[in-house]
């Protein structure tokens, strides 16, 4: 049987031909096999390997290919299906009212709605909705003025105390102040300011120099047409022991109160709750602040710090949250110390007398920041115990800082040494939250050192041992300077104390950013180790008298004093190189702090030299006058406090020394 390929009809380019096997016999002849042609997958099974891979990987390649393409468009289209158009214009309101809730519960924790779509965007599609919110909306942030709620992590914010501290020169210039406060408040808004006068009999002149200028400042609100009606609202009260309210409700008509402010009783009881009359103030007439949205204001007129501080952090959060600003005329504190000096004159007769009395003005620093100590052997000490700090009191400046108003200063601290207080600017105390100083200064070992170094001292301050000996006789001499020796081991061991301390943070002494801290510092080791030096030597020289006494060249001698000397003969190498520390220290607070207390104390204490040496004096007699002293140097360094007894003594005194 044969078999033949027959074609069923022509071929084209669009029809595959159809092709018919008949099975071929066996011994057909090979020229009937060649007239097959061979297929598609024959002609693979024929290919080499090398094409057979590389046709492979090819179609891989192309598949992946798609993958990635099928990837980039469903990204691009997930970003471009968030459209700006979407975010409506009443989502953006500011509410400016008074919120009861703040810190962590507040909604101003959440993030407003242009704040969740930036972050669901991007960085470029927040700047663009930001824009479009601008020109679309034209929203304007509240003002100052308007309460709003603070969150707890603004309360314990740092405060710029820059500008918080102004010197006007004296109440006069105080009250311009205030009056230009006043008419900057009421071109924004209703205002009501509330007077609160320091009942004390020290602060009587400055309230009647307030009330003489409180119709003036009135008068010229009124005359640039800004207190009319009721926007200018005036209440008042005095506070001491107590709070007295002068008026039941805030008036537009000041005449009254003008009167009332000069007649205002003294307060005997020493008290003067600050304090607690702001926050009677707040409870009675703070509506005027969350109900009739008035700017409300509080002036303190005052020269001492007030007896309540222990309320200071929740009266400065209650009246940070409500909007409320304070104010005070008041006195600047004394540096470092925790008493200032108010001058009280009487009158006896036909003559007049002044004196001192001490009241509580300072310090300008929460922590203690200074050594609390005497320099010994000078004269004018009390010179240096009376230096201004150039701000106020603590709590006030505090108070005022926080609450966005002004502390300022009419008076300088009694017998003080006025600075620039442009000077004094870069040297402000740290009016941070309490809990915010606590952690700074943890982070530092020299400012730990230095807080508990003047703790201590203030605590446990030193008493300096004499400098004069009576020698009417040898037994006398001997009696009286083994009596000077006793306390020299006590003084000695609480110097040692205080050193420690220092030394333990002198590491940390060079990371000290802040020029205060390192000025107060500095001025702390060289008074320490100076005291140290001083202190060895007081111990050899009156050892060595003691032992061997030292006969007199003038027969009219019959005492012996020790005055700073040069000469430290006596001195040890360790105590000639703690002299060395000392003196680098001081020129140091000089060189970098000219023109501040601390300049002037390292100046102090560097004018006077660390050795001792003997003189011998003719010391007058109890009953003898100052002016027939054989030896007038004398008289000055020695008498000095004996005659302001004795003169004390013979001045008439008041029938009842007041309480200030």
């Amino acid at each position: 049987m044969s078999s033949t390929i027959v074609p069923d009809r022509p071929r084209t380019h669009q029809q595959i031909p159809e092709v018919v096997f008949e099975e071929a016999p066996s011994d057909a002849a090979p020229e009937y096999w060649e007239e097959a042609e061979p297929t598609f997958w024959d002609k693979v099974k024929e290919a080499p390997a090398w094409a057979i891979s590389l046709a492979v990987h090819l179609g891989l390649l192309a598949l992946l290919g798609t993958f990635t393409k099928a990837v980039d468009l469903l990204t691009t289209e997930d970003i471009v299906s968030l459209p700006i158009e979407e975010v409506q214009p009443e989502t953006f309101k500011f509410e400016t009212t008074v919120q009861d809730v703040i810190g962590n519960d507040s909604n101003l924790d959440k993030p407003s709605p242009s704040q969740q779509l930036s972050l669901a965007q991007g960085q470029t599609p927040a700047e663009e909705a930001t824009q479009r919110l601008q020109e679309e909306f034209n929203v304007e942030a509240p003002t100052y003025e308007q309460a709003v709620a603070v969150q707890k992590s603004d309360l314990t914010a740092h405060y710029e105390a820059r500008g918080a501290t102004e010197h006007t020169g004296g109440t006069d210039g105080a009250m311009d102040r205030i009056a230009f406060e006043i008419e900057t408040a009421l071109r924004n808004n209703k205002v009501l300011v509330t007077w609160m006068f320091d009942a004390s009999l020290s602060v009587q002149e400055r309230r009647n120099s307030v009330a003489e200028r409180f119709e003036n400042i009135y008068k010229q609100v009124g005359l640039r047409g800004l207190g009319e009606g009721d926007t200018l609202l005036t209440s008042a009260v005095y506070f001491g022991a107590t709070t007295t309210f002068m008026i039941d409700e805030p008036t537009s008509d000041i005449t009254e109160l003008t009167e009332k402010i000069r007649n205002i009783p003294a307060d005997e009881t020493g008290k003067e709750m600050v304090f607690t009359g702001i926050e009677q103030v707040v409870a009675k007439w703070g509506k005027h602040r969350t109900k009739d949205r008035r700017d409300m204001m509080i002036v303190i007129v005052t020269d001492e710090r007030g007896d309540d501080f222990d309320k200071m952090e929740s009266v400065i959060r209650n009246l940070s949250r409500m909007g409320v600003r304070v104010y005070c005329i008041g006195n600047a504190a004394v540096f470092g110390k925790e008493k200032g000096y108010v001058t009280f004159t009487w009158q006896e007769g036909n003559e007049t007398f002044t004196d001192d009395l001490p009241v509580d003005q300072g310090p300008e620093t929460f922590y203690p920041e200074l050594l609390d100590i005497d320099f010994w052997g000078l004269t004018n000490k009390d010179a240096y115990n009376r230096l201004s700090s150039s701000y106020g009191p603590y709590p006030l400046n505090r108070l005022t800082t926080e609450t966005g108003g002004l502390y300022l200063v009419v008076e300088e601290s009694a017998r003080s040494v006025k600075y620039n207080y442009e000077v004094m600017r870069n040297y402000q105390p740290d009016y941070r939250p309490i809990n915010e100083l606590d952690r700074e200064i943890a982070t530092n070992k020299a400012k730990t050192a230095l807080t508990q170094a003047s703790n201590l001292m203030r605590i446990d301050r030193l008493t300096l041992p004499v400098l004069l000996f009576d020698a009417e006789s040898d037994n006398t001499l001997r009696a009286e300077i083994l009596e000077a020796q006793k306390p020299v081991a006590v003084l000695d061991y609480k110097i040692d104390q205080v050193l420690a301390l220092l030394e333990s943070g002198s590491k940390d002494r060079d990371k000290l950013v802040s020029p205060r801290w390192r000025a107060a510092y500095d001025l702390a080791m060289g008074r320490a180790l100076a005291l140290k030096v001083r202190l060895f030597g007081y111990s050899m020289m009156l050892a060595e008298m003691r032992t061997g006494l030292k006969p007199f060249e003038n027969p009219n001698s019959n005492a012996w004093v020790l005055e700073p000397s040069h000469d430290m003969k006596n001195a040890t190498p360790a105590v000639r190189k703690m002299a060395k520390q000392a003196e680098e220290h001081l020129q140091r607070v000089m060189n970098e702090h000219a023109g501040t207390p601390w300049s002037t104390l390292a100046e102090a204490e560097y004018s006077q030299a660390m050795g001792w040496s003997w003189r011998e004096v003719a010391r007058p007699r109890a009953n003898a006058a100052m002016r027939n002293a054989n030896d007038p140097d004398a008289a000055r360094l020695l008498l000095a406090e004996e005659e302001r007894r004795r003169q004390m003594q013979q001045r008439p005194q008041p029938k009842k020394k007041p309480i200030l």
